[in-house]
C-alpha cells in the first residue's frame, strides 16, 4: 500500500507533525505554501520527504521560498498539454454568467451567477499553459498526465468546480501509484457561513457577497468531488482527512474523517 499526503492551507495544517506523517515518503503541496516552510514543526515534517508542488495558473505555488527551503521532486500546473484549438472550440461555447451561466448548487445552496466550467479548459489557455514553462528558480513545470482527462470530463460536465484537490489526487493515483491518501490542511472554507438572504437575493456578480458564496460553493463541490466522483472512480483507494470540517459527513466506507481543533 502507497500512502500519499496532500497538502491544502487551512488550519488544520496543523495537525501534521512528523509522527503522523511518518509513514508517508511522498507529499503534494498545493498551490503558495510560504507560510507552511516558515512553520518550523511544519517544514521538520517535510524534511527527508520527496515533496511535489502543484499550482493552479497563477503559479503562486512555484515560489522561490518553498522551493529552496525543502526538498521539492518535481512542480505540477494543474493544465494539461497544450491543445489551443481544442480549447478555443470549447471555451466559446462556454455560457457566461451574463448569459444565464451557473454552478451546480447540489438543491441546497443559493443560486450563484458564474461563468460556467467548460471541457478542456485544462488545455488552455494560450500565452499561460505553455510547452517549457519553468519557475523562478528553473525547475521544469510539468503537466498532468493525459489520462487523467477522462475524469475530468464528468466534474467539468456537471458544472462542478475543480480545484488543486482533484488535481493533486489524479496526480497522487496516477502518477504516484498512490492506494491511500492523508489530507491536511483541508478545511473547505468552513470559516463562512451561508446568508438566508441570498436564497431570496442572490449576490451581485462579483460583490464581496458573491466572493464568499463563491468559495462556499467550492468548499461543498470539493465534497462532491469525493463523495460523488474519487471514490466511484478509485474505489479501491482510501481517502483520511484531518479536518477542522466538522460539517463533513460522509457514507462511503473509504472515506474516513478525523476531526481536529
Amino acid at each position: 500500500m502507497k500512502k500519499v499526503a496532500i497538502l491544502g492551507r487551512g488550519p488544520s495544517i496543523k495537525s501534521l507533525c512528523s509522527e503522523v506523517a511518518s509513514d508517508c515518503e511522498h507529499f503534494i503541496l498545493m498551490n503558495d505554501h510560504r507560510a507552511t516552510v516558515k512553520n518550523e514543526a511544519l517544514r521538520s515534517a517535510l524534511k527527508g520527504k520527496k515533496n511535489y508542488i502543484i499550482s493552479n495558473i497563477q503559479k503562486t505555488g512555484f515560489s522561490k521560498e518553498v522551493i529552496e527551503s525543502i526538498n521539492v521532486e518535481k512542480c505540477i500546473i494543474n493544465r494539461l498539454t497544450p491543445d489551443y484549438d481544442l480549447w478555443n472550440i470549447h471555451k466559446e461555447k462556454q455560457r457566461k454568467h451574463s448569459e444565464g451561466g451557473h454552478l451546480d448548487s447540489n438543491d441546497t445552496l443559493p443560486f450563484l451567477n458564474e461563468d460556467e466550467p467548460y471541457l478542456f479548459s485544462w488545455r488552455g489557455p494560450p500565452g499561460r499553459n505553455t510547452l517549457g514553462m519553468r519557475t523562478s528558480t528553473g525547475m521544469p513545470i510539468e503537466h498532468m498526465p493525459d489520462s487523467c482527462e477522462e475524469y475530468l470530463k464528468p466534474v467539468y460536465r456537471d458544472r462542478i468546480i475543480c480545484n488543486c484537490s482533484f488535481y493533486a489526487t489524479l496526480y497522487a493515483i496516477i502518477q504516484l501509484k498512490a492506494t491511500e491518501l492523508t489530507y491536511f490542511g483541508v478545511d473547505f472554507y468552513n470559516h463562512l457561513n451561508i446568508k438566508k438572504k441570498w436564497f431570496i437575493d442572490s449576490p451581485k456578480y462579483l460583490s464581496k457577497e458573491w466572493r464568499d458564496l463563491r468559495l462556499i460553493y467550492e468548499g461543498e463541490h470539493m465534497k462532491i468531488l469525493w463523495e460523488k466522483y474519487l471514490t466511484e472512480q478509485f474505489p479501491n483507494v482510501s481517502y483520511k482527512f484531518y479536518t477542522n470540517a466538522i460539517n463533513f459527513k460522509t457514507s462511503k466506507k473509504n472515506i474516513i474523517i478525523n476531526y481536529v481543533k
